[in-house]
């Protein structure tokens, strides 16, 4: 969804507290292996997320800060 559509970056990155939901998708400590598949996913899309507001949009670097500020 995020990896090849830059239009569905835009739409989360626009979305209120995006960061928060998506922290919420995965786990601390994960107990198993599938909770450690899930964690990477989270982190992978955060990845992708924050490295398209940087690139691409105005201001993305304020993303940034506002994600480290969580």
């Amino acid at each position: 969804l995020f990896s090849n559509s830059r239009e569905n970056r835009r739409c989360l990155l626009q979305c209120s507290v995006w960061q928060d939901w998506m922290f919420s998708l995965g786990y601390i400590n994960p107990k198993n292996s599938e909770e450690q598949k899930i964690t990477e996913m989270v982190y992978n899309v955060f990845r992708i997320l924050l490295y398209h507001a940087i690139k691409y949009e105005w201001g993305g670097w304020r993303v940034w800060v506002d994600t480290l500020s969580i």
